[in-house]
């Protein structure tokens, strides 16, 4: 896969001394450095396609790439479901929660899974699952509007979907065949 530091650094009308003067390198000779980043996909970590990033005004998926989902030295893009954008991640954390299974990221639009998820949180959901299969949150279809819910498989067979908000509607039961689910929650963040 080809970055495009180059391509946006000459779009921007800057040198790649100039680029590096811009992402606060102090040492050696930041002209080098970035010609380094240009030509060599390897040593673009998460933290210099964020630092490259800043410095152009662009998003750190420009840098790497205009697709929904790409894998740059040990960075993720997982696009955030329904907005039009993406997200950087981890690569390693992905492969080791999804096992390779597709993942998008959901923005948490409502209080009722706090304290566990405050409204605005990000969640990375396996999207290849659609069943339940362990207790645990879940991505579910509720009405028309998609939400994130804790479900708990229940002896008889049937699931407990709750919001961990004691303020917010109360538990319902409900057959497996009969509940919409999107996917599981592997990996939620918080507002910073």
């Amino acid at each position: 896969m080809k970055n495009r530091v180059k391509e946006l650094r000459l779009a921007a009308g800057l040198t790649q001394a100039e680029l590096g003067a811009r992402m606060g390198m102090t040492t050696g000779n930041p002209g080098v450095n970035v010609g380094r980043y240009e030509k060599e996909d390897q040593r673009l970590t998460l933290p210099i396609i964020i630092d490259i990033a800043n410095a152009l005004g662009v998003r750190p998926l420009d840098i790497v790439s205009d697709t929904e989902t790409v894998f740059v030295a040990a960075a993720a893009m997982v696009k955030v479901r329904g907005q039009g954008r993406s997200m950087m991640f981890d690569r390693a954390m992905l492969e080791r929660l999804a096992g390779g299974s597709a993942v998008e990221a959901v923005q948490i639009e409502d209080d009722a899974m706090e304290p566990t998820l405050a409204k605005g949180a990000i969640a990375v959901v396996n999207v290849g699952s659609a069943s339940v299969s362990r207790d645990g949150l879940y991505l579910i279809q509720i009405g028309v509007m998609e939400a994130v819910r804790r479900i708990n498989m229940q002896l008889d067979g049937s699931l407990r979907v709750s919001a961990d908000n004691a303020k917010r509607a109360p538990e319902m039961m409900a057959r497996p065949e009969d509940l919409a689910v999107l996917g599981r929650v592997l990996w939620a963040g918080g507002v910073v």
